[in-house]
């Protein structure tokens, strides 16, 4: 959850590259009481089942094999024992050690199908008298809850009852599947070869399972599901570190004969309110046995949290914050006492053997003795802090619960990276004596010392404090409000100085390989599951409590209910400027930026204009609101009230620089700098430096915020900018891939790396790397103008109207994609629409304060708005071709259009757009001499460029109707590094045209298109194509035509040929889905992978704008009336009752006779939410109107594109995109009940796995 403000400008987005998030949410779980399950046997208990257990377990021995058997059964003196088929050696017989020694010869029982499991049955005959066990389901035991384990291991003496081994420990995890091999308990206790096929035993001593896999297994791969799909990495991770049984109830439905009612009976572990998702449960009960409390005897207030990290004979290490143990007026800590997790209570007399702190950190280590066992905590020596993730925080608040045992406190929430941390604590004072690690867990008073975890329960921090500010209620009483995050010291810190405490590293239980990461069904999973433990504040007429209820509801990203608090605490005390501001940062958070700045503007009043926090999210709502003047007045008055405030200072920055004060800007990175020497701010500065055409300090800039960290991937994405402003882009293209090799996710990368691919001529990597970006971050509104730019350099401006559509419609105040979308539409001769554009554009940048620009859209305004006079209007393309820039020898493009001639002056206006890398466009008045040379003038301008440069044009017409053209476009200091451009180009003239198509050719276009439609559905695609290109001759813009002729060509082979109708149809519609699919397919059947894939993307992007109601129509051969012909489950159409059969009459009071299922479709999609109004005839009932609202339409059918985009991903190596691809495709075809399809996706998946 980033609370900062991201919808910015062009321009202003590259100066806000904020350090990259690892981690998919940002969300904490407060005052999660974490009790595990204590039901506890005595010792009598636990002997007498153990007892029990052995008296059920038999050894197994088959060849060089053996392992452990459960006598289940008896029918006068035949013994029917259950085991794993594995234990078994193949054709080798079996032995049989019964609990008094003796041996028994074994025979398989035959007749029984295991269908695969690992589970065999034996049985020998003896007139002994054995026990048989007690078998029963999964619904006797429930998650955490102990149950215990027997068999003989391999390096027991075969001959001696005593190898006999009776672990105990938890059931952990049940998944809903089971594996391959039919196992599905995964559990705590430890078991060793040899203990496979013994039981699993609840605490009534009945079996529950067989034993067959033990933790970290060394060879194979268990955890594959039985219909081949697989875990996530993390729940993989986290099952290797489990036993592994096969439910006694999955033997019993296979083998009932063999098995009791109650073991038949389907059941699973009994859920309570208490369980958490696997892997936050996993850390939950780690953290339970190594999290103690260290308190002062006698007190209530000097309470903290330790944990526990060496244990050497009976002499435990716990390690804990500095000021935990800390002698103070209130606190008398010559005693200390700590409480272990089972409530045990060890006296510490402080004394410098028994206590130490560890120098220039807050960290401290002490010492205790019991006889007892202690879990020791492994910690994690790895990078997870430079990165960020999932993070877990355990500690003792000092309340206790009703039974008398400490309250732990477990929460949950998001580590952010280090640099990201470092800007996000309240001021530099927060990060002093030792403390990296910033995260937004919820804690409390005692909980510091307390470890925080990973998502495997290693220790990566210590816990020791929370910004926040510190209030005097009504009643008089201290209070703290939580404005702010909580903060640890690292553990990579204390291993640094462990030895300065007497400890050696080799005490101490280390890990170095980072975890897994979560997947977002994972995260959300724990989110939800510790939602429901956040409690409303008692006392109903507490603000305070109503404002720290609502930041943690605002962490956990329940804004909705966040406000309601807000507003509650604001209800109770209407001046409460901190309620205020909270309240503003929700709806920042929820983009109601307007009614954000309201908030933030009521804290301020109320704070008497001097919280300087509130003055901050103020700015921060004006540069949503693209509002920029009044921004920088509110961050300036931030920065007033307290210039110690580095992100303030950064955006200071950010504003002047935007502003083209870039002097003032260097001015403010200064400053930031000297608050806090963040790559982030040298980052700033450098592209400030580029900016003003110094290149050694720009250059000077971002290496010095990667000498700060080598692996700050913005940085390397920064000198990549400067080099290729430079014009070494072999040396861009070379930092880009290591911002990507460092942050494989890296959107902004991949999409400058498909900038630096599209300038070097490689269009398909170019398009690949596009398409990359915006997949990892579609709603980035940049993306999609950059790539609306790239159509129109390339002269096609129906594509890019559609990008710019999408960049307007993720940010509604883009005000440079209105003014692009307007030069698109006045290309295409839309005037009114283009008008409208420029208009919109002139509105957005006088709100913004850009003068320089609402000119220029003004100027077009006025030219499209001239009316006609002496000026003849001529509107005539003369070239749009390739022009060559022969400064720096690189290709280019030109499009150069006459729009008025004065034939009495011989003066002539020109429209000239210029692709020199990026795109330029200005109007040039020049006059036609009498060597029929014509030299023209103009500024170029656009906002994708920086500067406007002056520009010199000459086109000298020759006599073979040829045109020589050259061009000079003089740069400004801040213009392609200053160096001015020419360029040179020779066109043919292009005459005008126009077409004229009667009323009579199109219906005689549409006959010839039936009679080829009908031809082609019987397979005869010779004669289609003649009809389609009948149809075509007759009207020239029929697209459907166009585009059945290109699947007919394709059926025939003719594979360039019907790529050319394809082109066509989408010139003629852009958002022709089935031509950009039926085009992605040719293009893999000749290899071209990348533009089958860019095919696909098209298909995928479109599809997503589609809604509609649900119906599938047919023009009926009969009575030609249109008719629903299926009706989809669940989607508006279904709702309201509609069914197969009905005649579609009207589509909002339009006739449906004579027209095309095109215009049908047409007429029944649109924006999603709007209304669409049907007149229906249907048998028996007579005609009736329905009104219906626009719902996103799922189709199932992308499945097929999904899976042909994934194989042609495959062939383009990009095994994750690949992956991703045949997974969502499979999924679909699941929901269309497609088995065969389903399955050939699950077997490409399992190719690259």
């Amino acid at each position: 959850m980033n609370h900062k403000f991201l919808v910015l400008a062009t321009g202003m987005a590259g100066l806000l590259l904020l350090p990259i998030q690892s981690f998919p949410l940002s969300w904490t779980v407060p005052g999660v009481v974490a009790q595990t399950v204590t039901s506890q046997l005595s010792p009598e208990q636990l002997q007498k089942l153990q007892k029990l257990a052995q008296s059920i377990t038999v050894k197994v021995l088959s060849g060089d094999s053996g392992g452990s058997g459960i006598l289940i059964k008896k029918e006068g003196q035949v013994y029917t024992v259950l085991t794993n088929q594995h234990v078994l050696a193949p054709g080798k017989s079996a032995r049989i050690q019964t609990p008094d020694g003796s041996f028994h010869k074994a025979t398989s029982v035959a007749g029984v199908n295991f269908q695969g499991k690992d589970l065999a049955l034996l049985q020998f005959r003896a007139s002994a008298d054995y026990a048989v066990a007690s078998l029963t389901n999964l619904a006797t035991v429930a998650v955490n809850e102990p149950i215990f384990a027997a068999g003989f291991p391999f390096d027991a003496d075969l001959s001696q009852p005593s190898g006999f081994i009776f672990a105990t420990g938890q059931v952990l995890l049940v998944p809903e599947r089971a594996f391959k091999e039919g196992y599905q308990i995964g559990y705590s206790n430890n078991i060793e070869k040899g203990m496979s096929g013994g039981p699993i035993l609840n605490r009534q001593g009945q079996v529950i399972g067989i034993n067959g896999i033990h933790a970290d297994p060394l060879w194979g791969d268990p955890y594959v599901y039985e219909d081949g799909s697989r875990p996530t990495d993390a729940l993989r991770d986290l099952m290797s570190r489990y036993s592994w049984g096969i439910p006694i109830q999955t033997f019993a439905q296979l083998a009932p004969q063999y098995a009791s009612v109650e073991a038949l009976a389907a059941g699973t572990p009994t859920a309570t309110e208490e369980n958490l998702p696997p892997i936050a449960n996993d850390v939950n009960n780690i953290a339970q046995q190594i999290t103690v409390q260290i308190d002062v005897p006698n007190t209530s207030h000097c309470k903290g949290s330790g944990v526990i990290i060496v244990k050497q004979g009976n002499t435990y290490t716990v390690l804990t914050a500095e000021h935990v143990i800390r002698e103070t007026e209130e606190c008398d800590r010559k005693k200390l006492e700590i409480i272990t997790p089972d409530n045990q209570r060890y006296l510490v007399d402080v004394n410098e053997n028994t206590v130490k702190n560890l120098p220039g950190v807050d960290l401290a280590v002490l010492k205790f003795t019991s006889k007892l066992s202690y879990q020791v905590a492994t910690l994690a020596r790895h990078d997870l802090e430079k990165k960020g993730g999932l993070v877990f925080v355990s500690g003792l608040p000092g309340s206790t619960v009703a039974n008398g045992k400490n309250n732990r406190l477990f929460t949950i929430g998001t580590l952010f990276n280090k640099e990201w941390g470092s800007i996000s604590v309240k001021d530099s004072l927060s990060l002093t004596y030792g403390y990296e690690l910033v995260y937004t867990n919820i804690t409390e008073a005692g909980v510091s010392g307390g470890p925080v975890l990973d998502i495997r329960g290693h220790v990566i921090g210590i816990h020791g404090r929370a910004d926040g500010e510190a209030v005097v209620d009504e009643a008089g009483s201290g209070r703290s409000m939580h404005l702010g995050y909580s903060l640890g010291v690292p553990i990579n810190t204390f291993l640094s100085l462990v030895t300065k405490v007497g400890i050696e590293p080799t005490q101490l239980r280390i890990y170095t390989a980072e975890p897994p990461s979560l997947t977002e069904s994972e995260t959300q999973s724990i989110k939800l599951s510790l939602l429901k433990r956040v409690q409303k504040p008692n006392n109903s007429n507490d603000a305070i409590n109503w404002l720290n209820y609502g930041n943690q509801l605002w962490r956990l990203e329940q804004y909705e209910e966040a406000l309601a608090a807000f507003d509650r605490a604001i209800q109770i005390k209407p001046d409460f400027y901190q309620a205020w501001y909270s309240r503003g940062l929700v709806l920042l958070s929820l983009e109601k930026y307007s009614e954000a700045l309201e908030a933030f503007e009521r804290a301020i009043q109320e704070s008497q204009e001097k919280f300087a926090l509130a003055w901050r999210g103020k700015g921060e709502a004006l540069i949503n609101l693209q509002r920029y003047p009044e921004a920088l007045a509110s961050i300036e008055k931030a920065v007033a009230l307290n210039p110690k405030d580095f992100l303030v200072r950064v955006y200071q920055g950010i504003l002047l620089q935007a502003q083209e004060r870039y002097q003032e800007a260097i001015v403010a990175y200064d400053q930031a700098i000297k608050i806090n020497p963040h790559p982030w701010a040298y980052n700033n500065r450098s592209s400030v430096r580029a900016k003003l055409g110094d290149k050694e300090g720009a250059l000077a800039d971002v290496n010095k915020a990667l000498e700060i960290d080598l692996d700050y991937a913005e940085s390397y994405l920064q000198r990549s900018y400067i080099r290729s402003e430079w014009e070494d882009r072999e040396g861009a293209l070379a930092d880009v891939n290591k911002a990507l090799e460092i942050a494989p996710n890296y959107a902004d990368a991949y999409y400058s790396r498909g900038l630096l691919q599209y300038y070097r001529g490689d269009r398909a990597e170019a398009i690949a790397d596009l398409g990359k970006a915006i997949r990892l971050n579609p709603n980035n509104a940049y993306f999609y103008y950059s790539w609306g730019g790239r159509y129109s350099n390339e002269g096609d401006n129906q594509e890019a109207i559609f990008y710019y559509n999408k960049a307007i419609q993720l940010n509604p105040n883009y005000a440079e994609a209105y003014y692009d979308r307007g030069l698109a539409y006045s290309k295409l001769r839309d005037r009114q629409s283009a008008l409208a554009d420029f208009q919109k554009a002139v509105a957005l940048y006088r709100q913004q304060g850009n003068t320089f620009f609402s000119r220029q859209a003004l100027a077009r305004i006025t030219e499209l708005q001239r009316t006609p006079s002496a000026v003849e209007p001529a509107n005539v393309t003369l070239y749009e071709g390739p022009a060559l820039n022969t400064t720096f020898q690189s290709p280019g493009k030109i499009s150069i259009e006459i729009v008025e001639i004065d034939s009495s002056s011989r003066r002539v206006q020109v429209r000239i757009a210029f692709s020199q890398g990026l795109y330029r466009e200005g109007v040039f008045e020049g006059l036609i001499n009498q060597n029929n040379v014509l030299e023209l003038f103009g500024i170029l301008g656009t906002l994708q460029a920086a500067g406007f440069p002056n520009t010199d044009v000459r086109l000298e017409f020759l006599p073979n109707k040829t045109i020589k053209g050259t061009y000079s476009i003089y740069a400004g200091a801040h213009d392609f590094r200053g160096r001015t451009q020419n360029g040179e180009f020779t066109a043919s003239q292009v005459p005008t045209m126009s077409k004229e198509t009667s009323l009579a050719s199109s219906e005689n276009a549409e006959v010839s298109f039936n009679r080829g439609y009908a031809h082609h559905s019987q397979g005869d695609y010779t004669e289609a194509i003649t009809d389609y290109t009948e149809a075509i001759r007759l009207k020239s813009d029929y697209v459907e035509a166009y585009l059945r002729r290109g699947i007919a060509l394709a059926q025939q082979g003719e594979s360039q040929k019907a790529i050319e109708d394809l082109n066509k149809a989408l010139h003629l519609n852009s958002d022709l889905l089935q031509a950009y699919y039926i085009r992605g397919l040719i293009r893999a059947s000749l290899k071209d992978y990348p533009k089958a894939v860019e095919d696909y993307n098209q298909v995928l992007l479109r599809v997503q704008e589609i809604a509609g109601i649900g119906v599938q129509t047919e023009i009926n051969a009969q009575t030609k009336i249109l008719t629903i012909v299926a009706v989809t489950d669940n989607l508006p159409a279904y709702k309201a009752g509609i069914k197969t059969g009905d005649q579609v009459l009207e589509i909002d009071d339009k006739s449906t006779a004579n027209l095309s299922l095109e215009e049908v479709v047409n007429l029944l999609r649109g924006k999603k939410g709007t209304q669409v109004t049907l007149r229906i005839s249907r048998p028996g009932k007579g005609e009736f109107k329905v009104t219906l609202t626009r719902e996103p339409i799922v189709n199932p059918q992308l499945a097929e594109v999904y899976y042909n985009r994934g194989l042609a991903r495959l062939e383009l190596k990009d095994k994750q995109g690949a992956r991703e691809d045949l997974q969502k495709a499979a999924d679909l075809y699941q929901q269309q009940n497609n088995i065969e399809m389903y399955q050939t996706a699950l077997e490409k998946l399992k190719e690259i796995q």
